[in-house]
């Protein structure tokens, strides 16, 4: 676009020679880039004529500036004459200004770090990024119990002075997500008399500022029964998370094992072996079966076992004979059983207490648990941290699988 000024621009010299601008008017060129229009100029002589123009270089278009456009005549006698037009080109757009993200963001109160924004790019028709002065106004506050709505503003300056806006919402909403409690073990069986060993838990938040983790409960080592530990933990809003542990206290002493021959190391029987198949020490189990709800109680341990028959059935559609640690283990939580909801994965002691190594396929008391496979049973606990416990119940062999095994599931609680 250009715009002009009006204005008589002629020159002339002794010999009447004269170079007049048509128009006779500036031009201003407003936005680098736009074409420059060669209005030409017009010289007459009183001897000559109309005589020929000829016109100078042409302004620069792509960079802003003045420029003067020259317009020279010469007559036949060889006088001449110089008339001038100011060409003006100006840059008069703004940077570009792109959101990195989205324009309306929601972030929690306390979070870790604060809120941290994500910028924007910058873009010019003509300038580079280095010649650019951007400046960001960031008002958010996290650290505040109360949510709020602020507006992020990013400003764009260009080399000559054009300036562009622009905006981001970040809304700051309460914390409603509580901590997470993490056990170190699981539930924790030990014999009558033996001392308990407190494991303790861990706490994590999503958001800064997590209090201590509050502990509640006893377990009485003499006495038969199942302890509950409470663990309780609030953070800097105010959430609170629970987490219980289950400590149970059994019967001293140990099952038999069902060895009745005694083995050496190369394999071959040996009644000069001393162990369980030569001392067949322990306790005869003392099972109950409940046909109706389809358990089994073994009063030596204090243990309800879960004995309905899973061939086939799933839950949130997983095969239960074929399912990983971390379903099994939330199954078992989810169980509704015999009216009782405190059901649990069992340890590989527990599940090794009713294993019968007489007997195969499975190695149980099919008198009572009528409805159990040979299969691997998922058992809290790791081997190493890495692989966690399995009791095959073919033979009675305890082992230890990758989380992602798929096993078969038995659930177990204290009570009778």
């Amino acid at each position: 676009m250009t715009r002009a000024r009006r204005k008589l621009d002629t020159c002339t010299n002794m010999s009447k020679l004269q170079v007049a601008i048509f128009p006779k008017l500036d031009i201003i060129i407003y936005h680098q880039g736009d074409k420059y229009t060669e209005y030409g100029a017009k010289a007459e002589d009183i001897a000559d004529g109309t005589i020929a123009v000829s016109v100078g270089a042409a302004p620069d278009v792509n960079t802003a500036g003045t420029y003067d456009v020259n317009y020279t005549a010469t007559d036949s006698s060889g006088n001449s004459a110089v008339s001038q037009r100011k060409v003006t080109v100006r840059d008069t757009t703004p940077p570009v200004i792109t959101l990195i993200g989205d324009e309306n963001v929601t972030v929690l109160q306390y979070v870790k770090g604060g809120y941290v924004d994500a910028g924007v790019t910058l873009s010019d028709n003509f300038d580079t990024l280095s010649k650019i002065n951007l400046t960001t106004e960031n008002p958010v506050k996290t650290d505040i119990n109360k949510s709020n709505s602020y507006t992020v503003r990013y400003t764009a300056k260009d080399k000559a002075g054009n300036t562009s806006s622009a905006t981001r919402k970040v809304n700051v909403d309460p914390d409603n997500i509580p901590p997470v409690i993490t056990l170190n073990g699981s539930s924790i069986v030990i014999t009558k008399g033996q001392p308990y060993k407190e494991l303790n838990a861990t706490a994590t938040d999503n958001a800064k500022g997590i209090g201590p983790i509050a502990k509640s409960g006893s377990v009485d080592t003499n006495t038969i029964g199942q302890y509950e530990i409470l663990y309780s933990v609030k953070d800097r809003a105010k959430n609170e998370s629970n987490v219980t542990r289950v400590v149970m206290v059994i019967e001293a002493g140990i099952k038999k094992t069902g060895f009745t021959k005694s083995y050496n190391e190369n394999g071959a029987e040996d009644p000069n072996v001393k162990d369980d198949g030569h001392y067949k020490s322990g306790k005869d189990s003392n099972y109950t079966r409940d046909d109706i709800n389809d358990t089994v109680t073994d009063h030596f341990t204090g243990l309800m076992w879960q004995d309905d028959d899973l061939t086939g059935k799933e839950w949130k559609g997983i095969k239960l004979t074929d399912i990983n640690r971390q379903n099994a283990s939330d199954y078992c939580q989810d169980l509704n059983l015999s009216g009782h909801t405190d059901w649990r994965l069992p340890t590989a002691k527990e599940l090794s207490y009713i294993a019968d190594r007489t007997k195969t396929s499975p190695a149980l008391d099919t008198r009572y648990f009528q409805h159990s496979s040979s299969a691997k049973h998922w058992a809290s606990g790791t081997l190493d941290g890495v692989y966690y416990r399995t009791v095959e119940l073919n033979h009675g062999v305890t082992d230890a699988n990758d989380k992602d095994d798929q096993n078969s599931v038995k659930c177990v609680r204290v009570g009778q």
